[in-house]
């Protein structure tokens, strides 16, 4: 992409631009995709500047609602709620004009989690609710399923981990059923994550590691970081400290490059934590077949920093 918009040239008349808005367009959003992946958040961040001017020559609210949203998108692999909220309204607000459902629920289901992630958890339940009606009437599917992993990150830091488990499970069949790689991907992620929290270590390794898979296999990194932080942790569970250590680390250098601070904070606790991740120590029980049940011990202070940094799993697109 990059080469070709360098065979593009500045056009050097606004007759010239135009005719080629189009085109830049096109190439500046593949780019700022891979940008994206890549975490490579200075250069995507030029690309979505680049994006906006060429939206408001146009005048265009559709395109300028596609930028909002990627805008949002970025805030949120780099944990601000608040720019992650705010990017979101203004997508929204395009999208309305621009009267385009399916952008505009996007950018609604941008606003609901933003809100849960700030701790408005009642005021983005109830954006999700509306807007996975409407998804469900409007037939749009990845509608439905944002919206419904929005409601399970609110079921998250509530404690509901049953619950969040069978949402995540759902969601992952809606996304095989879709066909995108990346929510593939973040949706085993987010299911390993599940399955971790109920203590099924099985079921959490074997999801997890599809999840990362199919991750070096598009080249993305921040969801990479949240899944070898979760692998980390059950590694530590399981009494293989090195490999803790080294899962970890890795972790923690992609967040850190990705400027994911929710992610970093998450690398930190498990290299910090000698008993466990966030502080706590799991206690084996008898296992039944197939399945390792652990009870875990947490003080209260613990509990809090588990919700505050592993609550929802991490965002889809």
């Amino acid at each position: 992409m990059g080469h070709a918009l360098a065979l593009l040239g500045e056009p050097t008349t606004p007759d010239a631009r135009a005719a080629q808005a189009d085109l830049r367009w096109r190439l500046l959003l593949a780019r700022e995709g891979t940008f994206s992946l890549q975490a490579r958040r200075d250069e995507q961040q030029a690309d979505l500047e680049a994006l906006a001017q060429i939206a408001d020559e146009l005048d265009d609210d559709r395109r300028r609602a596609k930028v909002g949203l990627r805008r949002s998108h970025r805030a949120m692999r780099m944990a601000d709620w608040a720019a992650m909220e705010r990017t979101a309204q203004d997508s929204l607000l395009h999208a309305q004009r621009a009267a385009i459902d399916g952008p505009r629920l996007s950018a609604l289901r941008m606003v609901a989690e933003a809100k849960i992630r700030q701790g408005a958890i009642e005021a983005g339940r109830a954006i999700a609710m509306q807007g996975l009606a409407e998804a469900r009437g409007l037939g749009l599917r990845e509608a439905e399923a944002s919206m419904l992993h929005v409601l399970g990150v609110a079921g998250s830091f509530e404690g509901d981990l049953m619950g969040g488990l069978a949402m995540q499970q759902q969601l992952l069949a809606m996304d095989r059923e879709g066909g995108n790689l990346y929510l593939k991907a973040v949706g085993f992620t987010n299911l390993g994550m599940s399955w971790l929290d109920v203590g099924d270590f099985e079921q959490a390794r074997a999801t997890l590691e599809q999840s990362l898979k199919l991750l070096q296999a598009i080249g993305e990194r921040t969801v990479k970081s949240a899944a070898l932080a979760v692998l980390s942790s059950l590694e530590l569970l399981e009494g293989h400290e090195t490999r803790a250590l080294a899962l970890a680390r890795s972790a923690l250098d992609l967040a850190v490059m990705a400027r994911a601070r929710d992610m970093e904070m998450h690398a930190w606790m498990s290299l910090a934590t000698p008993n466990g991740p966030w502080g706590v120590r799991p206690t084996r029980e008898e296992p039944t077949p197939g399945h390792r049940r652990w009870r875990w011990r947490s003080s209260p202070r613990a509990a809090r920093r588990q919700r505050s940094l592993g609550a929802g799993g991490t965002g889809r697109r």
